[in-house]
C-alpha cells in the first residue's frame, strides 16, 4: 500500500518524477517519420539506376475517336525520356461488376513506344456498358512503380 501524504506534498527523501518535455519527443518523433518516409521513397538496389525514372508519356493516339460495341481499337502510347526497363499498363471502362473491360501491360520497345490491340465491350445487356465517353489510363511502371501516366477519353456509341 502506498503512502498518504496530508500536505500533497511527497517528504524530503523522496524521488521526484522528472516532466517530460513534449516539445523534444514531438520533433523526435517527426524526424523519425521523415526518415521512415524518405528511405521508403527511395529505389531499391537492383540493376535499374534509376535513369527510367525521368520518362513521360508523350503521346497516346488511337485509330479513331468513336467506336460501336464489339469493333477494334488500336490504341499506341509513346514514351519519352529513358525507356530500360519499363513496361506500360492501360485500362479503363468498368462495366456494370466494376471490372476494367480494358485492361493491359506491355513492356516499352527500344523506339519508346507500344501497341495496344482491344476489343471494344458490347453495349448493355450483360456486358454492364453503356454508350458514352470513358477515360482510358495509361501509367508507365518502372520496377511495378508509377513513375508517369496520362490519360486519353474515346468514346463507345450504341
Amino acid at each position: 500500500m502506498a503512502p498518504t501524504y496530508h500536505s500533497g506534498r511527497k517528504p524530503h527523501g523522496a524521488k521526484r518524477k522528472k516532466p517530460v518535455n513534449t516539445t523534444i519527443l514531438s520533433v523526435l518523433l517527426i524526424m523519425v517519420v521523415f526518415a521512415y518516409i524518405y528511405h521508403g521513397l527511395q529505389p531499391e538496389n537492383s540493376p535499374n539506376t534509376g535513369e527510367d525514372l525521368n520518362a513521360s508519356v508523350g503521346s497516346i493516339t488511337t485509330d479513331r475517336g468513336i467506336y460501336h460495341s464489339g469493333e477494334g481499337m488500336s490504341l499506341n502510347v509513346s514514351v519519352e525520356g529513358a525507356t530500360e526497363n519499363l513496361s506500360v499498363r492501360v485500362y479503363g471502362i468498368r462495366d456494370g461488376r466494376g471490372n476494367y473491360r480494358i485492361n493491359d501491360e506491355k513492356t516499352v520497345t527500344t523506339n519508346g513506344s507500344v501497341e495496344f490491340l482491344f476489343s471494344m465491350p458490347p453495349c448493355y445487356g450483360c456486358a454492364g456498358v453503356s454508350p458514352g465517353n470513358y477515360t482510358i489510363i495509361c501509367e508507365i511502371l518502372s520496377n511495378g512503380t508509377v513513375v508517369a501516366n496520362s490519360t486519353k477519353t474515346v468514346e463507345l456509341a450504341a
